[in-house]
């Protein structure tokens, strides 16, 4: 869930968020995963102002995130559907729909019926690339905004840029790093880029499901990442999502 977002730019707050009807108990499997984004009356309610739901079932959990990649001042939604493979013929049930789907605003302010642009990270149904998170920013510094992704499936991290330098229907991603060995032990739950340590390079940290583990990436240079932390199983005594607090570190 995101709220405090005002994308059309008319004072009145919106909420963006996914809905998953795989999640259990009792959700169907595979299911439908949608986004959606309501705003705010000014009376103490909430209009919807549009949603998208895949046409086809797949797996749960999507990623979802916000950003300007092409700095147009038009804001895209990113919105990841995990593949699901496969039928009695081995084709992906879901192959007209899983991937990174980015919803670019128009000039009017209103966002897509459809997908603006799908993007698969280079990947087949088969990959098992589930999208599950996302940041946008200039990772590298070099003056153009990245993509990172991580996936919760097979646990990769990929930075991406725009090939060109507007995103539409016919725009496309090039691959600037991937990470495949670093992130095993437990699902994926989240990534984002600081500069931590306020040397002027930035890091990815990438957060998984395992004793709270962290893997932080940070850039050298144009298109240049590397591994510089691994943090692993740093609360391996207690479950840092107590609700109990039994073990809990942050009070």
């Amino acid at each position: 869930v995101f709220s405090g977002l005002d994308f059309d730019g008319d004072s009145l707050y919106e909420i963006l968020f996914s809905i998953d009807e795989g999640l259990s108990p009792g959700g169907p499997d595979p299911g439908k995963v949608g986004v959606y984004l309501y705003e705010a009356d000014g009376s103490g309610g909430f209009t919807h102002v549009w949603h998208w739901v895949t046409p086809e079932p797949g797996n749960n959990l999507p990623g979802l995130n916000h950003g300007d990649i092409d700095g147009d001042g038009n804001h895209e939604i990113y919105f990841g559907v995990p593949p699901a493979c496969c039928d009695a013929d081995g084709v992906g049930v879901n192959d007209n729909s899983w991937g990174t789907n980015i919803f670019e605003q128009g000039a009017d302010g209103t966002f897509p019926a459809s997908p603006t642009l799908r993007w698969l990270h280079g990947m087949a149904n088969s990959d098992n690339f589930r999208p599950a998170g996302y940041a946008i920013a200039d990772v590298d510094s070099d003056g153009k905004n990245e993509l990172v992704t991580v996936d919760r499936a097979t646990r990769k991290m990929t930075i991406d840029a725009l090939t060109g330098a507007d995103l539409d229907e016919l725009a496309g991603f090039t691959n600037e790093f991937i990470d495949e060995t670093n992130l095993q032990g437990g699902s994926i739950y989240e990534v984002d880029v600081v500069d931590f340590d306020g040397d002027g390079h930035h890091e990815v940290w990438v957060n998984t499901w395992d004793n709270f583990s962290m893997a932080i990436f940070e850039a050298s240079g144009a298109d240049t990442y590397a591994l510089s932390v691994d943090l692993n199983s740093m609360f391996s005594d207690g479950d840092p999502g107590s609700f109990n607090r039994d073990g809990f570190m942050f009070h």
